[in-house]
């Protein structure tokens, strides 16, 4: 009988076990959809520095290709 009993426990739990791995996952909470939206809004805010601090570097080349006493190697000789 106790073998009989294992055999059904055992039955019984992975069973559970299967079932839980194809039950859908619950719905993310208000809070976790708020960080998600803050993360995304500091990721946009990144992105916009990086260009912007992209954009001021050429801006500043090329005042500098204007300028022949900050080339490399030219001027003040």
């Amino acid at each position: 009988m106790k073998p009989f009993m294992l055999a059904a426990l055992l039955t019984v739990s992975l069973a559970s076990a299967a079932s839980a791995q194809t039950d859908p996952l619950p719905m993310e909470s208000r809070a976790e959809l708020q960080v998600q939206q803050t993360h995304r809004a500091m990721r946009a805010e990144e992105r916009n520095l990086q260009q912007s601090g992209q954009t001021q570097f050429d801006i500043n080349q090329l005042r500098m290709q204007d300028r022949p006493e900050f080339r490399i190697g030219r001027g003040m000789r």
